[in-house]
């Protein structure tokens, strides 16, 4: 049972991780292409 806890928290952990630094990723990436957007015309 404390495994199974243990294995439920850390894959939380992992799965949230994952899903801010795809967030983070995802903002810089269109930010970026706003910027090169704006700069081009």
């Amino acid at each position: 049972m404390l495994v199974a806890f243990d294995d439920i928290l850390t894959w939380s952990f992992l799965y949230f991780k994952y899903l801010y630094f795809e967030h983070v990723a995802q903002s810089k990436a269109s930010s970026l292409s706003n910027f090169l957007l704006t700069n081009n015309v």
